[in-house]
């Protein structure tokens, strides 16, 4: 049985899957080539190139999303088979309303995809995954012990791609090779960038959708 995490991205969704304590991660990317970051995990992740050309006119755009999502959902069921227990962040309801209505639409697809599997599939609101995300990696709460936050004083219900990068980082620190190598040598330079580059945002998010189902599920 595999214990699995999925971030979901119209660009980049990305899937972490344990299974006997060995750890995979896939990311069906939209990129037309590896860049440099993704190229650093390319030992280490499977990437899946899938491309879109929405059509201009609205309806036809509108279904063509429909039916190239589906496909797309398709796709990542194969390295999802068996009977699983699966862990999603659901959707951010900050997130651009146009962006969110396709996100939900191949959310939704995915989600169809895993339970017709007949896999556990639990769902986390994005502020209950970075409050989980900070009591597993740090388990500080605030003075009146009722808020968990990180070292520097950050609680986690407002965590951003940052902090969640931190806390795999410290989380993992007694892990040893994989994505944990590569993570720990470049958290420093992704953490002075405007943002942590693609894909390993969704990567992180996929493992902490992951971590955080498999703990509560007493595996």
């Amino acid at each position: 049985m595999k214990i699995i995490g999925i971030d979901a991205s119209i660009n980049s969704t990305a899937i972490c899957l344990e299974e006997n304590n060995i750890e995979e991660y896939h990311c069906y990317t939209t990129s037309d080539k590896l860049t440099k970051w993704m190229k650093i995990l390319e030992p280490v992740v499977n990437f899946h190139f899938i491309s879109y050309n929405y059509p201009n006119e609205y309806s036809q755009s509108e279904v063509y999303k429909i039916n190239n999502y589906f496909a797309t959902s398709q796709l990542m069921m194969v390295d999802t088979t068996g009977i699983n227990i699966v862990g999603m962040e659901s959707y951010s309801q900050s997130s651009n309303a146009g962006r969110l209505v396709d996100l939900v639409t191949l959310g939704s697809f995915i989600r169809i995809g895993i339970l017709n599997t007949g896999s556990d599939l639990s769902l986390y609101a994005p502020m209950t995954m970075k409050k989980e995300a900070c009591r597993l990696a740090y388990n500080l709460t605030d003075k009146k012990g009722k808020i968990y936050r990180n070292p520097e004083g950050v609680a986690g219900g407002s965590f951003k791609k940052q902090e969640m990068l931190k806390a795999m980082v410290h989380y993992t620190r007694d892990r040893i090779g994989g994505i944990y190598d590569i993570l720990r040598e470049y958290s420093d330079e992704m953490l002075n960038m405007k943002s942590i580059p693609s894909p390993y945002d969704d990567i992180i998010d996929a493992f902490w959708a992951k971590e955080i189902t498999k703990i509560n599920k007493g595996l």
